[in-house]
């Protein structure tokens, strides 16, 4: 049987998988599976083959998201892997540059990538796939592999991270499991 985790799925409910987040963050607007809070919360199942973190590493500085990345690490049975999208600090500065009226500077893939815009949560560090890949490295995530943003399909701000648990034979290319 796989077992695949969506962390912070937020609005993203994913059939088939199991999805988690703290619906408090949403004030209860969107479907979970499991009601928790990603910082703290444990697996306390079975190894699983797949997670899946869609733009939440925005809300953690790099202290913390080490210490997650090592949690999520032990989660996965050998040759499991995560995936993991954000937004490219990178990318958004080039969007910034570019922008030429106030509500693009603003928008989603500017200004407002930088701060987030929950009134309850905010972005706390902005990622790079140089930043992120090395701080999976240090953890113990291996055949790291990166490229366009997937999830949110938006390829110019966004980056998508693959790495796996052990020493395994990735495909050539990540498959998605959507």
């Amino acid at each position: 049987m796989t077992i695949a985790l969506n962390l912070a799925c937020g609005r993203d409910f994913r059939k088939g998988w199991i999805n988690i987040d703290n619906q408090q963050m949403y004030h209860g607007d969107f479907e979970v599976d499991v009601d928790a809070d990603i910082f703290d919360y444990h697996w306390t199942g079975e190894k699983v083959d797949f997670i899946l973190v869609n733009h939440f590493i925005q809300y953690a500085p790099p202290d913390k998201l080490k210490v997650l990345l090592t949690r999520w690490l032990s989660w996965l049975k050998d040759g499991g892997s995560i995936y993991i999208e954000a937004g490219d600090i990178l990318n958004v500065c080039r969007n910034i540059l570019k922008a030429t009226t106030v509500e693009e500077l603003n928008g989603k893939n500017c200004v407002m990538q930088l701060y987030g815009i929950d009134d309850n949560i905010w972005n706390k560090w902005a990622w790079c796939p140089a930043s992120l890949t090395k701080l999976m490295d240090e953890v113990g995530f291996t055949n790291l592999f990166t490229g366009l943003g997937y999830f949110h399909q938006n390829p110019s701000r966004d980056f998508l991270t693959v790495g796996y648990k052990g020493d395994c034979n990735p495909p050539p290319l990540p498959v998605l499991i959507i």
